[in-house]
C-alpha cells in the first residue's frame, strides 16, 4: 500500500518496550490529523511483529522513520531516513516540504454543494476559509486563476494549521453570503468555524498580504468573530467550473420573444 500510495509517506517504527517511541506516538497522531488531506500521510509499524519488513528496511534502532517520496510505484530502495525533529509542528514541516519536492500538493476545492463544505470544513478544531471570486463573465478564467494562486500562496503559508480552504463562485450560495456578511463586492473571504458557529470576514482588498494577515489576526485572537445566527446556511449543488472563460447569455430581440411581425405592426 504504501509503495503504491502517490502521497508522501512517513512510517515510524516502533517497539513496544521503546521509552523514546511512547514519547513520539502523542505527536505523530497529532501530525497524522493535521497532515489529513495535505498529501502526505503517516503510519507506524510494530518492528518487533513486523520482523522481515523492518529488516528490509535496515531497522537498527527505535524509533526509525522512512519517508517514501511522493508518486506511485515506488520501491524500498526510495525510502530515505527522516531528519526532522518529533514534535508536532516539526513533524508537520517536514512532512509538507517533502510534499513540495516530490509530492502533489492539495488543490483547493470548489464549494460545489453540502458534501464539499462538510468534508473540507467540518469536525472540531477546523477553520473554514471561504473566497467568493468574481462571477467568470466578470473575471474571465485568467483573472479567476489568478485569485485562486493568490489563494493558494496563502494556503501554502498555512499548511499544517487548523484553516482548510474552499472557493466558490460569487453569488453561487446566496445564504452562505448573506449570513457571513459577504455581499460586499467580490472577490470577498470569510473564516468560518463550523463546530463553533462563528465567523469572521476580512474588510481589506484580496491579496495575500491581506489575506494572511487576516488569518494570523485569528489565530492570535486580535481579529474578532461573529456568531452565526441561525447555524450554518444550506450550500446548494452547483455545477463545478469547466475551467473556461464564460458565455455571454445571447440576448433576444423583443419581437422575436412577443411574436411581432414587421409588417403588421406598421402604420
Amino acid at each position: 500500500k504504501v509503495l503504491n500510495n502517490p502521497e508522501v509517506g512517513l512510517i515510524a517504527f516502533v517497539a513496544p518496550w521503546c521509552g523514546h517511541c511512547k514519547a513520539l506516538l502523542p505527536d505523530w497522531a497529532e501530525a497524522a490529523d493535521a497532515l489529513d488531506g495535505q498529501g502526505a500521510y503517516l503510519g507506524v509499524v510494530d518492528a518487533t511483529v513486523e520482523e522481515r519488513l523492518a529488516s528490509q528496511y535496515g531497522v537498527r534502532g527505535y524509533p526509525t522513520i522512512k519517508v517514501f517520496p511522493g508518486g506511485a510505484n515506488k520501491s524500498a530502495s526510495d525510502a530515505s531516513e527522516y531528519e526532522g525533529g518529533r514534535t508536532t509542528q516539526q513533524i508537520v514541516q517536514y512532512a509538507l516540504a517533502e510534499v513540495d519536492r516530490t509530492g502533489v500538493p492539495k488543490e483547493i476545492p470548489e464549494l460545489t454543494g453540502p458534501d464539499v463544505l462538510k468534508s473540507s470544513c467540518g469536525g472540531t478544531n477546523k477553520i473554514c476559509v471561504l473566497a467568493a471570486l468574481p462571477h467568470i463573465l466578470d473575471s474571465g478564467a485568467e483573472g479567476r486563476n489568478r485569485y485562486r494562486e493568490t489563494l493558494a500562496s496563502v494556503a501554502r503559508t498555512f499548511r499544517g494549521s487548523a484553516f482548510n480552504f474552499v472557493w466558490f463562485e460569487g453569488s453561487s450560495q446566496l445564504e452562505l453570503e448573506s449570513a457571513m456578511e459577504m455581499t460586499f463586492g467580490y472577490p470577498a473571504v470569510a473564516a468560518l468555524s463550523m463546530d463553533k458557529g462563528v465567523y469572521a470576514v476580512q474588510r481589506g482588498s484580496f491579496t495575500e498580504k491581506n489575506v494572511g494577515r487576516f488569518l494570523s489576526g485569528i489565530t492570535t485572537g486580535r481579529q474578532p468573530t461573529v456568531k452565526l445566527a441561525g447555524g450554518v446556511p444550506e450550500v446548494v449543488k452547483v455545477e463545478p467550473w469547466d475551467g473556461k472563460d464564460g458565455e455571454p447569455i445571447e440576448e433576444i430581440p423583443l419581437d422575436e420573444i412577443m411574436g411581432w411581425d414587421d409588417e403588421e405592426g406598421e402604420l
